[in-house]
C-alpha cells in the first residue's frame, strides 16, 4: 500500500492512500485531488503523482515553480519509501507498507525466519494474508515471487490443507530464528558533490559531525562548521540537533533551529553545503549472510521457475526491531510430503532471496521519465545475443552481484568488465553498480588513510592537550598577545584552527578589550562632561555681560543637552533662568511704569521711550508691546492734524509757520515715529544743511 502524507508547517493534515492507475492532482484549484492553501508559490494545478512504469511519481504540471528536495529544486520526484519533498509551507511524504505483510509478521512473528536487508528500499517478493479455513496460523497466502511467473505450478490459499501449521517447516531452523538477527544499527550514507560516497556505522549513542578531524562523523565541506551538528539515540529514537552552525543544517528540505533538537528516521537526508548525509538503521549481518549462488543453479533454470518455498519478506523496522521471512514448504504443504533434498532447497531458498536483494536494489530502472528510450536500446541489445551469450551474460552478471554482496570489489570490478565487452551498454544495473565498486574502493582506500590520520591526530592531541595546560594559568594574567602566542607555538604549529588556542588568545584579547574600551569610556565620559561644563560657562558669561535674554537661551541649551552632569550644573542653569527672568521682570515694570507717568501727563514721546527701552529688555514682553502700540496710535492721531496743518501753511506761502510745525512735530514725536520723518524730510527741503 502507498501512502502520500501531507503536512503543513509540520502538521499532517492529509494522507492519501495511492491506488495503482490512478492520477492524484495537486493545487489550489477546487478541481484538483487535493486542494491546497493559496500561497505564494503555488499554482491552480502544481504537480501530479502518477505510476509510471511501475514507478510512483511527482511530476510538476505547472509552468511556474520546482518541488523541492533535500534543498534543491527539482522538476520531476521518483517516490521511494520514506521519500520527502516539499512545496511552500507544505511537507509530502511518501511511504510504501504491505499490509498483509504486517499482518503475516505478527501472526508467525514467533516463527519468522531471517529478516533480509533491503539497504533502503523496499524488496521486490510480494506477500499477502489470508484466512485459510478460520485457522489464524495458516494465514499466509503465496503470491509468486518476481522470478517466477503467474500460472501453473502456483500455490493458492485453497491448496493448503486446513490443518496445516508452520511448526511443519522443514529447513534450518538456526537460521530462520528471530531471535538470531542483530540489532539494526545506524548508518550514514554521506555523498559528495562529485557522486563519490562513503558509508561509516554509528557506534555508540551520541555523535558529533563537523569539519574537525576528532568529530566522530567527519565533514569533507571546507563551509562546514567545526561543530556542524549532533545526533544522539535515546530510547524514544534518533534525534539531530544543530549546534549554531555558521552555513546551517538542513532536514529534508527543512532548516533546522540551533539547539532544537529533531527526530531522525531511517531514509531521513541530511544536507551540509555540499554534502548529503542518508540515515539509514540496517541489519550489519546481512552482507554476511549472503553466499554465492551456485553455479549449478544458474545452470538449473526449472528450479528457479518452480521454487518449492515462497518468501513472504518483512521490512527491518527503523526502532531496531527484526525482521524475517517465512519459508513454506509448498508441495509438503500440499500433499503432505516428506521432506526430500534437503540441501539442495536450502541453497534454492538462498538463491532466491539472494537474488530478490539484489534485484530491489539494482534490478529496479531509476532513470528518468525522459531516458525510457535509453533503456528500450539496452534491452534491445542484450535481445541481439546469441543464447550463448545471454546465458553467459546472466551468470557474469548475478556472479558480479554475489561478489559486490561479499565485499570483494576487485573480483566485482574484473566481472563486470567482462560483462561489458559483451555488452558495452550493461545489463539490468551493471553500469551503476561498476560505478558503486569504484566508489566502494576508494571509500576503502580512504578509510586506510583516515586510520592513519587518526593515530596522527591522537598523538598531536595529546602534544596540544599538554602546550595547552602549560598556557592556561598565563591566559588568565596576560594582558599581551604576543605573549600568549610565543606560550602557544607549539599548539599553533601543530594545528593553528584549533580552538583551544582560539579560546587562550581570545581571553586574552578580551582582557585587553575591556581596558581598552574602559580608558575608552573614560576619556569618552571626560569629553563629554567638558562640553557640558563649557555651555554653563558660555550662558554664565553673557550674563555677567548684562546680555540677559542670550544668558537664559544659552542656560536652556545646557539643560536640553544630554551630556553628563557630574557637577550638578544643570541645577544651577535652572536656578540662573529663574533668577535673570525674576530680575527682567521687575525692571520691566519699573519701566512700564515710569511709561504709565509719562502717559498719563500726556507727555507721549517719554513715555513710548521708557516703553520701547523695557521692550529691548525682554523683546517677547507682550505687556510693553501693548503699551508702545496704544501710545504711538494717540501720538500718531495728534501729530496728523498738525502736520496737515503745516501743509495748509506751506501751501498760502506761510512756510515759516509751516516750518515751526514742523519742528514742534519733530519735539512731540520720536525718531522711529512717522510724521518726525516726514517734518524732517519737508524742513530739509528749506534748508541747506540738514537739520
Amino acid at each position: 500500500m502507498s501512502t502520500l502524507k501531507v503536512l503543513l508547517h509540520g502538521k499532517e493534515v492529509s494522507s492519501l492512500q495511492l491506488t495503482a492507475g490512478e492520477e492524484y492532482t495537486f493545487g489550489r484549484g477546487e478541481t484538483c485531488t487535493v486542494q491546497l492553501e493559496t500561497q505564494p508559490g503555488i499554482s491552480r494545478q502544481h504537480f501530479k503523482v502518477s505510476e509510471e512504469n511501475g514507478q510512483w511519481t511527482a511530476r510538476v504540471i505547472s509552468k511556474f515553480g520546482e518541488l523541492i528536495v533535500a534543498g534543491h529544486s527539482a522538476p520531476a520526484v521518483e517516490l521511494t519509501h520514506g521519500s520527502v519533498f516539499k512545496l511552500s509551507s507544505y511537507d509530502f511524504r511518501f511511504s510504501e507498507i504491505n499490509e498483509s505483510s504486517a499482518v503475516a509478521h505478527s501472526e508467525v512473528e514467533h516463527r519468522s525466519a531471517v529478516g533480509a536487508e533491503n539497504f533502503g528500499a523496499p524488496t521486490n517478493f510480494n506477500h499477502s494474508s489470508n484466512a485459510v479455513g478460520g485457522n489464524p496460523s495458516a494465514t499466509l497466502s503465496l503470491i509468486p515471487s518476481p522470478q517466477q511467473p503467474s500460472g501453473e505450478g502456483q500455490s493458492s490459499p485453497e491448496n493448503i490443507p486446513q490443518n496445516y501449521s508452520p511448526s511443519h517447516f522443514e529447513g534450518n531452523d538456526e537460521a530462520t530464528n528471530v531471535g538470531s538477527v542483530m540489532p539494526a544499527k545506524p548508518y550514514f550514507r554521506i555523498v559528495k558533490a562529485d557522486g563519490s560516497e562513503s558509508r561509516m556505522e554509528l557506534q555508540g549513542k551520541k555523535w558529533l559531525a563537523g569539519r574537525e578531524d576528532t568529530c566522530d562523523i567527519f565533514l569533507p565541506d571546507r563551509k562546514a562548521s567545526r561543530r556542524q551538528f549532533e545526533v544522539t539515540s535515546t530510547p524514544e529514537g534518533y534525534f539531530i540537533t544543530d549546534l549554531g552552525s555558521a552555513n546551517g543544517t538542513v532536514l529534508n528540505g527543512d532548516p533546522l533551529i540551533p539547539d532544537d533538537a529533531r527526530r531522525l528516521n531511517s531514509g531521513d537526508v541530511v544536507a551540509v553545503q555540499s554534502l548529503l548525509l542518508y540515515f539509514e538503521i540496517r541489519d550489519p549481518s546481512f552482507e554476511k549472510r549472503l553466499i554465492a549462488i551456485p553455479k549449478e543453479m544458474m545452470a538449473a533454470p526449472a528450479l528457479m521457475a518452480t521454487p518449492r518455498f515462497e518468501i513472504i519478506n518483512y521490512p527491518v523496522p527503523q526502532s531496531g526491531g527484526a525482521g524475517g521471512a517465512v519459508r513454506v514448504d509448498q508441495e509438503a504443504a500440499q500433499w503432505g510430503e516428506p521432506k526430500k533434498k534437503k540441501n539442495t532447497l536450502r541453497m534454492a531458498l538462498i538463491g532466491i532471496i539472494a537474488l530478490g536483494a539484489l534485484y530491489a536494489m539494482f534490478g529496479q530502472n531509476d532513470e528518468g521519465p525522459g531516458k525510457a528510450t535509453g533503456a528500450n536500446q539496452k534491452v534491445d541489445a542484450f535481445s541481439q545475443l546469441s543464447p550463448q551469450q545471454k546465458q553467459l551474460v546472466k551468470e557474469i552478471y548475478v556472479t558480479a552481484r554475489n561478489l559486490y554482496m561479499q565485499g570483494k570489489f576487485e573480483n566485482t570490478d574484473e566481472q563486470l568488465k567482462k560483462l561489458h565487452q559483451i555488452l558495452p551498454d550493461g545489463y539490468e544495473g551493471s553500469k551503476a553498480m561498476a560505478e558503486d565498486v569504484l566508489a566502494q574502493r576508494a571509500h576503502a582506500e580512504q578509510l586506510a588513510f583516515i586510520e592513519q590520520e587518526r593515530k596522527r591526530v591522537e598523538e598531536q592531541k595529546r602534544m596540544i592537550d599538554r602546550n595547552v595546560r602549560e598556557c592556561n594559568a598565563l591566559a588568565n594574567t596576560s594582558f599581551d598577545v604576543n605573549q600568549i602566542r610565543n606560550c602557544l607555538a607549539p599548539t599553533i604549529g601543530l594545528d593553528p584552527t584549533n580552538p583551544l588556542v582560539a579560546d587562550l588568545i581570545g581571553r586574552v584579547e578580551r582582557r585587553m578589550s575591556e581596558r581598552q574600551q574602559k580608558l575608552t569610556q573614560q576619556k569618552d565620559f571626560a569629553d563629554r562632561v567638558g562640553r557640558g561644563r563649557s555651555l554653563f560657562e558660555q550662558a554664565a558669561s553673557l550674563q555677567r555681560k548684562s546680555q540677559w535674554q542670550q544668558a537664559i537661551e544659552a542656560y536652556n541649551r545646557h539643560l536640553r543637552s544630554d551630556l553628563p552632569d557630574p557637577q550638578n550644573l544643570k541645577s544651577k542653569s535652572e536656578a540662573a533662568i529663574i533668577q535673570i527672568r525674576s530680575m527682567m521682570s521687575t525692571r520691566i515694570d519699573e519701566l512700564l511704569q515710569s511709561a504709565q507717568t509719562s502717559y498719563q501727563a500726556r507727555n507721549y514721546k517719554e513715555a513710548l521711550e521708557a516703553a520701547k527701552k523695557a521692550k529691548e529688555f525682554d523683546p517677547k514682553s507682550d505687556k510693553a508691546a501693548e503699551f508702545i502700540g496704544k501710545v504711538r496710535r494717540e501720538l500718531t492721531s495728534q501729530l496728523r492734524s498738525t502736520y496737515e496743518d503745516a501743509i495748509l501753511y506751506e501751501g498760502v506761502g506761510k512756510v515759516k509757520d509751516a516750518q515751526n510745525l514742523w519742528k514742534k512735530i519733530m519735539e512731540l514725536d520720536t525718531t522711529d515715529g512717522e510724521y518726525y520723518q516726514k517734518s524732517r524730510i519737508k524742513l530739509r527741503n528749506y534748508s541747506d544743511q540738514p537739520l
